[in-house]
């Protein structure tokens, strides 16, 4: 299964991040590693520069094999925030 961690602009996309995004998914979905080729992940900031409440989107895309996509997306007040609602689903 492979992991694609995509950042806009406006959010860092560091060594740190990636190492958890990846360690929670892999956790996450190990039970159906075999049926997945890859996993892609779109942090974005909703309203750029500016300040507010659940400017925050995480798309999470899952490829399966011999599927369409299925995607699942979120919204927070910051990444931190938001990865742990995710985590949490």
């Amino acid at each position: 299964m492979n992991i694609q961690i995509n950042t806009d602009h406006n959010i860092e996309g560091n060594e740190r991040l990636s190492t958890y995004l990846e360690t929670k998914i892999t956790d996450a979905l190990s039970r159906f590693e075999q049926q997945l080729s890859r996993i892609e992940v779109h942090l974005t900031d909703e309203n750029g520069e500016k300040k507010g409440k659940d400017e925050k989107r995480c798309l999470l895309e899952a490829r399966l094999d011999g599927m369409d996509p299925v995607a699942v997306s979120g919204l927070g007040d910051t990444v931190e925030r938001l990865l742990i609602m995710l985590s949490k689903r």
